[in-house]
This record gives structure tokens, C-alpha cells and sequence, in this order.
């Protein structure tokens, strides 16, 4: 019977380990065929596949595939679950590897959504809210090895993001099944975002709580992602905490906080540019809400360019039945000229939006500037008077609609740079803009009661802009506006006012204008011109004809001698244009003008002027400018078709490039000399051509003297601000040519000889002299204190044998009879001219200049 028993029983264990073989062998088949089946029947999704590559009593293997339709949802080309039949017992599996895994994900709507997955909202099919925690088989361990997350966009590229980590699920036992309870894990992201994130999910009865960790993270999104005119901010890395709360049932969001911070922001365009924080460059961060209410703290943003400043952003978000609104206010701090804050809180905003779907939206943004110190803006400028800065502003948008309005109000502002200041009175500042589809119009008002730039003594006053907008502008619909000054003052004094229109063509503004001179009501300077706004270039015409040049045509403020008297015809024009740099011409012309100085016996007529500046601001003229001058009268000097040719070359420095003139019916010429403020005297020579003795000597008080003889040499002079010097200059007659010349006023020349020892000799010359034929002559001049001093040397005998003889001692003597006498004589004659009326006129000249004492 024991044998019996025994055979029984090695029988059943053959049997058993027949059949458990056979199973063993079989297993691969049922899991691939009944098991799966039955695991992949309960998902959402249209397509669902897993295949058993290898199974050990230790191990199984296989691949999943998930499809909605045409779009992948889950591909997991190969897991592995590892176990032991101890594990298997108590449902449970020591881990799970997922390997190049990839996840898809579609963006619909501004949501993340997997395709075909609908989440539950409450019990479904017959299953308890608990229900989705339940799972037949607990994991104590789930890697992921080289997994991939795929977000999709129509409308842009993929977002790429690779996983590696680990994760292990926590479960507890009911009704003998395992509930999850808790996540921990550490996974590492890669490709388009990199960070490690180490974290914790904990189920609490219908609370999902879930603590993340992120360090070292940073984003490499692709520029295709963003509009052609945003720029993307970059960062070095990110470090964040964040917790969020969910119902475990529906995993809609109950709340949630992030705080962390930003280390190396960068924003950089062509005109801005931000940093987070200031010496670290790290900007610190805190989002907290729900579903419908978010707080935001932003803090520091440290803005670079166009100013510098720092920036600190706090508010609040709320979002309900498809309506938003938003509140909240900036601080801004600007560092002052030694780096350190001006002011802890200088500029204070605020912020109010609200948006529905069917009304659109409308933002409300009010500031006050409180610092009473200077701010500095960019290029060593600086503004003060900004305490009393407010401003508000709203935006409107509806569908099809904006409307915008900015009022901008302070107090009297002062700008510097270094010694240039510029204040103003109290500003108030209006804009508008609206904008439908395909037109843009809007406005600028403001309006100034002054403008002034002290040390230049200059003050705008009334000053009014009325600046129209419009893209684009059909015909006949163009937006007009206005520019006017009531008066420009210089030293207190009005010298003129500008009257403009503004009409706006689209991108393109019109300007047609007057400028009055206040002192002269008959002066006008008519102007026009255009600004293309797209390509910011722009041109400005102006024209000036005047038949009323004369002192009362000049500000006072300038200092003219009192017996000044000047006349003529002004005719100017010129252009300003703009493309990428400023550049201007003008051209200015006296016809016939008049200058005359009564007191001086100064006059000159017949005054015609050309100068052209081809290069505004840089005032240098172009070369060979040209005045001419039918006569110039100098005392008893007297001297006519004079003309020279110049280049203003700065300011302060004129160049002569050649000068002529007609004098005593000969020329008088000049080379190339330089007049200029930093030159206290100019040494040049005036080369004398056929001047004509009997013309030159009466003009130098010889009146009356006649003949003929001319004379060639030159005259070097030295020019100083009150006084003309002659350095050895000479006159002297063509050798081989003679003339005549005849004094009828001998009395200046018996005071020119000098005493003479022998009286007949004397009576003898004076009458030679009343018509003398000279074989040569000589005239040389010199300077002594404030006089001319003329030497005259003659060399020839009377025209005609006169009443004299020689008495037989030798001497001259008169007598009637005979011939009469011939005798050649040589005469040198000594004259002291003064030349003060020379002198007032420069000194006439540096008053006009502004340089007079």
C-alpha cells in the first residue's frame, strides 16, 4: 500500500510538472493572447498592442503600442518587469524599465491634451473614485531609460524633451488589492529643456499633493516657436520649487506655489535690453493660485538699455466663466551717478485689466515719479523736476477695435548736459490712438507756455503741437494739425514767431509754414517740407526776399556803431534733409547794398555778396565766395570795382583767397591771407599796378594836383584790432618812362621840403612843381605812432624854362631876362598824414563783430 501511495503520488507531481511546464511554455501565449488583451481592452484609445518577446520564471519582456486613430499616443518599443514568486503572490513586481519610450502629447486650444485620453470626473462605469488607484499588480520600482516627451503644434515645430530617472511608487493594501499611496523619483531632462527634477506624490484621501523640485535647468526652445518680432529671453539655469494640490478623482487643480530663481537672464534687442537681478543676475520669482486666481512677485529685472533701472512686478490674476482680470503694481529704481540707488521706491505704478471673450479687453495703467532727485538718462543727459510727474493711461480692445489714451502731467522739468541746461514750464501731454481693421489714426496735443536754454539767453514761448496720425490716409481725408511759437526771444527780446500746418498723408507728414520777425513785420521766411516715416527720412525747404535790409532788420542785442547806416536787397534759401544723418544748405546773396559810417567818412555802395554753407550744421562755406563793390569811400581815400573772393572756414576764421581792387586808375591787389579770432595781427602786401601819381597825391591832401605818370610797387601793411601800420612800402614810376605832374597847392609843399638855405632855390622848385616833368619818381611809406609818413622824390625839371637865372655867386635868382631857365632839380618832400579816421573805422568793424572795447 505504501508503494501504491507512492507511485500516486510521484504520479501527481509528474503531472503537475507536466502541466506547469506546459504552461511555462504556454505562458508567452496566454499573456500575449488573453492577458494583454483583457489589460488593453479597458484604455480610450482606438488602437492598443502589446507583444511578449521573453518571459523567465524572473522576467518578462515585450513592447506596447497606443494609437488614436492616425496619432500615436504611446510607444514603448521595449519594457521589462522584473519579479519573484514571492512577489507574484502578493501582486507585486520589483521594477518596471521602460526603455526609448516616448509619450505624445497635442496642443489644442492653448491645452496639453494626449490624444484620445478623456479624464474621469467621478465614478464611471460602476468603479468607486478610488477605484483609480486600485491597480492588480504594485511596482516598487520604475526606470525610464532614454524616454522621450513629444508636444505637438500645428502651427509650430515639436517640442522635444528626453527623460532618464527613476521612480518609486509607495502602495498599501485594500481588499487585496494595491492602492497607490505615494511617488517619489529623480528624473533628468534633456534636449529642448535640461533640468534635474527630483519630487513627490502623496494621496491623502481625495487630495493629490505633488513637490517638485527643479535644479540647473535652462531652455533651448527653437526660434520657429515665437514670432518674427519677439526676441526670446535666455538664462544660464533655473532652480524652482513647486507644489501643487489636485482632486485625486477629477486631477483638476486646487492650488498650487512656485518660488525660485533666474540665474543669467538675458534680453537684448536693437533699442532694450534687461537683466535678471544686479551683481548676481538673478531674478527671484513666486507664482501661487488656483484655477481662477494667480498672485505673481517678479523681483529684481534689472533694465539695461534704453535707461537703467530696476524693476519689481507684484499683482494678481483672476479667471472665471471666460472673464479675466488683472490688478497689480511696479516699483522701478533708477542708480544714480555713483552707481547706488537714487531712491528706494521713485517711481510707483499701478494696473488694472479686465477681459471677457465677447467684449474684449481694457487695461488701466496710472504712475507718480517721487525721487526730487536728478534722473540720468542715456548719453550723460539728466532730468530733475520729476516729483510731480503723473501719469495715466487705458488701452481698449474689442474685436475689430483699440483705442488708447496717455495724459501725461508734471511740474517745470530741467534737462542737463554738462553746461547745457534746458527748462520748461509745467507739461501736459495728451495722445490718442485707435485703431479697425486696416486703419490706424491718432493725435498728439501738448502745449507749453515756455522752453528756455538760459546761458544762451533763448526762451520759446507758447508753444502749442497738435500732431494728427494716420495709416493709411485715403484721398481728400488727410489729418490736419499745427505747430506754432508764439515768440522766440533772445536777451529778453522778441525777435520772431513760426506759424506751421501738419498734414498727415499716411506714413508721410506735409509741414507748409511761416517764421515773422517780430522786430519787423515786413520779413518773412516762408517754409515746407515732409517726414516719410518709414524710411525716417525727411526734407525742409525755406525761402527769404527782402527789399528792407537796414539797421531795423537786426535784433538790438547786437552791438552796431551808432552812425552805422546800411541798405540793400537779401535774398536766402535753403534745405535741411534727414536720411540716417542731419545735413543742410543754405545760400545767402546782398544785392546792391550800402554801408555807411557818417562819423567815420566811411561809405561803401554798390555791395553784392554770395555765400553758400553746403554742409549745415558745419558752418564752412564752400570756396571762392564772391563780394564785389562799385565804390568804397575812406575819408579822402577813395577806391571803386572791388571785389575778393573767400571761404569761411569756421566761426572763427575766415580765409581770403584773392582780393582786388580799382584805386587812382591803377589796381590794388592782395594774395591769400587768414582772418581769424585767435590771430591778434596779419602781416600781407598789396601789390600797386599803374596807379596814378597826380590822383594818388590829391587823395592824399595834395588837392588839386593833375599829370600824367603812373606808378607800380607795394605796400606791405600789418592789420591789428585798432591800428594799420605800413612797413617800407614803395611807389615807383616805370624806369625810362616819365609824366607831369602839376601842384596847385604849393603851401603843403614848401612845409613837406622843409627849410631850405637858399631862398631863390626854393621860389625856384615851388614854381617848377606847378608843371614839372619828371624823368622818375618815388613815393615810400612808413609808420610813425598814429601817422603816415610819405616820402616823395622827384627827379626832372619845369615843363617850360622859367624867370630865373644864375647871378654870378651861383644862386638862383628871378629875372625877366633872357630864355628863362630849365634846370633839372631832385626833390625829396617829407609829409605826416594821419590815419586816425582808418582807425575808427576798425574799430567800428570789432564792435560789429563783438569784439570792440
Amino acid at each position: 500500500m505504501g508503494r501504491s501511495l507512492l507511485k500516486k503520488i510521484t504520479f501527481f507531481l509528474f503531472i503537475a510538472i507536466t502541466l506547469a511546464f506546459v504552461g511555462f511554455l504556454a505562458l508567452p501565449h496566454i499573456v500575449d493572447r488573453i492577458v494583454l488583451p483583457s489589460l488593453l481592452a479597458s484604455t480610450p484609445f482606438s488602437f492598443s498592442r502589446a507583444q511578449m518577446s521573453r518571459i523567465t520564471p524572473y522576467l518578462v519582456e515585450g513592447s506596447v503600442e497606443i494609437k488614436d486613430g492616425d496619432s500615436p499616443v504611446l510607444s514603448i518599443p521595449r519594457f521589462q518587469i522584473r519579479f519573484t514568486p514571492q512577489s507574484l503572490l502578493q501582486k507585486k513586481i520589483s521594477s518596471l524599465v521602460l526603455d526609448h519610450a516616448t509619450l505624445h502629447f497635442r496642443r489644442e486650444k492653448g491645452r496639453l491634451i494626449v490624444p484620445g485620453f478623456k479624464p474621469q470626473t467621478g465614478s464611471q462605469n460602476g468603479k468607486g473614485k478610488g477605484d483609480l488607484y486600485l491597480l492588480p499588480f504594485g511596482v516598487e520600482s520604475m526606470i525610464l531609460e532614454h524616454c522621450r516627451i513629444l508636444v505637438h503644434d500645428p502651427q509650430n515645430p515639436s517640442l522635444h524633451l528626453e527623460v532618464n530617472g527613476q521612480i518609486a511608487p509607495t502602495f498599501g493594501t485594500t481588499g487585496g488589492q494595491n492602492r497607490l499611496e505615494a511617488l517619489n523619483g529623480s528624473l533628468f531632462f534633456s534636449d529642448d529643456l535640461s533640468a534635474a527634477v527630483t519630487g513627490s506624490a502623496t494621496l491623502e484621501g481625495e487630495d493629490l499633493a505633488v513637490n517638485l523640485a527643479i535644479r540647473n535647468g535652462a531652455l533651448s526652445l527653437p526660434e520657429e516657436l515665437f514670432p518674427e518680432w519677439f526676441t526670446p529671453p535666455r538664462f544660464k539655469t533655473l532652480a524652482a520649487d513647486l507644489a501643487l494640490h489636485f482632486d485625486a478623482t477629477s486631477f483638476s487643480l486646487q492650488g498650487y506655489e512656485l518660488s525660485g530663481s533666474v540665474v543669467g537672464l538675458r534680453y537684448i534687442t536693437d533699442r532694450f535690453s534687461l537683466t535678471g537681478g544686479e551683481a548676481d543676475q538673478m531674478l527671484d520669482f513666486t507664482l501661487s493660485g488656483d484655477l481662477q486666481t494667480h498672485r505673481f512677485q517678479i523681483a529684481p529685472i534689472a533694465l539695461k538699455a534704453p535707461v537703467e533701472a530696476l524693476i519689481e512686478i507684484e499683482g494678481e490674476a483672476l479667471y472665471r466663466n471666460k472673464e479675466a482680470r488683472t490688478s497689480g503694481r511696479a516699483t522701478m529704481t533708477w542708480p544714480g551717478e555713483d552707481g547706488e540707488k537714487t531712491d528706494p521706491h521713485p517711481l510707483f505704478l499701478s494696473f488694472n485689466g479686465h477681459w471677457t471673450e465677447t467684449s474684449g479687453a481694457a487695461l488701466q495703467v496710472e504712475g507718480d515719479y517721487h525721487s526730487p532727485q536728478p534722473l540720468p538718462l542715456p548719453k550723460g543727459w539728466s532730468i530733475s523736476g520729476l516729483q510731480g510727474l503723473h501719469f495715466s493711461s487705458s488701452i481698449e480692445a474689442a474685436p475689430q477695435q483699440l483705442r488708447a489714451e496717455l495724459d501725461l502731467q508734471s511740474g517745470p522739468l530741467e534737462l542737463r548736459h554738462d553746461a547745457m541746461q534746458l527748462t520748461t514750464s509745467p507739461i501736459d501731454v495728451d495722445l490718442s490712438l485707435s485703431r479697425s481693421p486696416g486703419q490706424l489714426d491718432g493725435k498728439l496735443r501738448t502745449a507749453l507756455d515756455a522752453i528756455s536754454l538760459p546761458e544762451k539767453h533763448l526762451r520759446l514761448k507758447n508753444l502749442k503741437v497738435d500732431l494728427p496720425f494716420s495709416h493709411p490716409t485715403s484721398a481728400g481725408s488727410a489729418a490736419p494739425g499745427s505747430l506754432s511759437i508764439e515768440a522766440v526771444e533772445i536777451e529778453n527780446e522778441h525777435l520772431f514767431s513760426l506759424a506751421a500746418d501738419l498734414v498727415n498723408h499716411g506714413s508721410v507728414y506735409v509741414t507748409d509754414g511761416t517764421v515773422k520777425l517780430l522786430h519787423n513785420p515786413d520779413v518773412d521766411v516762408d517754409f515746407n517740407g515732409q517726414l516719410i516715416w518709414p524710411s525716417k527720412t525727411g526734407t525742409l525747404s525755406w525761402h527769404l526776399i527782402t527789399d528792407a535790409l537796414d539797421p531795423g532788420l537786426l535784433p538790438a542785442f547786437l552791438s552796431l556803431p551808432a552812425d552805422l547806416d546800411f541798405s540793400g536787397r537779401l535774398e536766402a534759401q535753403g534745405n535741411i534733409g534727414y536720411d540716417r544723418s542731419l545735413r543742410a544748405r543754405v545760400q545767402a546773396a546782398i544785392v546792391d547794398g550800402s554801408v555807411h559810417l557818417h562819423d567815420k567818412n566811411f561809405s561803401l555802395v554798390g555791395l553784392n555778396c554770395t555765400i553758400e554753407f553746403p554742409n549745415l550744421p558745419k558752418l564752412q562755406s564752400s570756396p571762392s565766395q564772391r563780394c564785389t563793390a562799385s565804390a568804397i569811400d575812406i575819408s579822402s581815400l577813395h577806391f571803386s570795382d572791388a571785389s575778393f573772393t573767400f571761404r569761411v572756414e569756421h566761426p572763427q576764421s575766415l580765409f581770403i583767397e584773392r582780393s582786388k581792387l580799382h584805386w587812382c586808375g591803377g589796381t590794388l591787389e592782395s594774395g591769400s591771407l587768414r582772418l581769424s579770432k585767435e590771430i591778434s595781427e596779419i602781416d600781407t602786401t598789396l601789390f600797386c599796378s599803374r596807379i596814378g601819381l597826380a590822383e594818388l597825391l590829391d587823395q592824399f591832401g595834395f588837392k588839386g594836383t593833375e599829370g600824367e605818370g603812373s606808378l607800380n610797387g607795394k605796400l606791405p601793411i600789418r592789420l591789428a584790432r585798432d591800428r594799420i601800420d605800413f612797413e617800407d612800402g614803395f611807389l615807383f614810376s616805370t624806369p625810362g618812362t616819365g609824366g607831369i605832374v602839376r601842384f596847385s597847392d604849393t603851401d603843403l609843399l614848401r612845409q613837406g621840403v622843409g627849410a631850405v638855405s637858399e631862398a631863390g632855390f626854393l621860389n625856384y622848385t615851388l614854381q617848377a612843381l606847378e608843371d614839372f616833368t619828371y624823368n622818375w619818381t618815388k613815393l615810400t611809406f612808413d609808420s610813425g605812432d598814429d601817422d603816415l609818413l610819405m616820402t616823395l622824390e622827384l627827379d626832372g625839371k619845369p615843363s617850360t624854362a622859367l624867370p630865373f637865372k644864375f647871378n654870378k655867386q651861383g644862386m638862383l635868382v628871378e629875372s625877366d631876362q633872357g630864355k628863362g631857365l630849365q634846370y633839372p632839380i631832385r626833390l625829396d618832400v617829407n609829409f605826416r598824414i594821419p590815419l586816425v579816421e582808418l582807425f575808427q573805422i576798425g574799430q567800428s568793424i570789432n564792435t560789429i563783430m563783438g569784439s570792440g572795447q
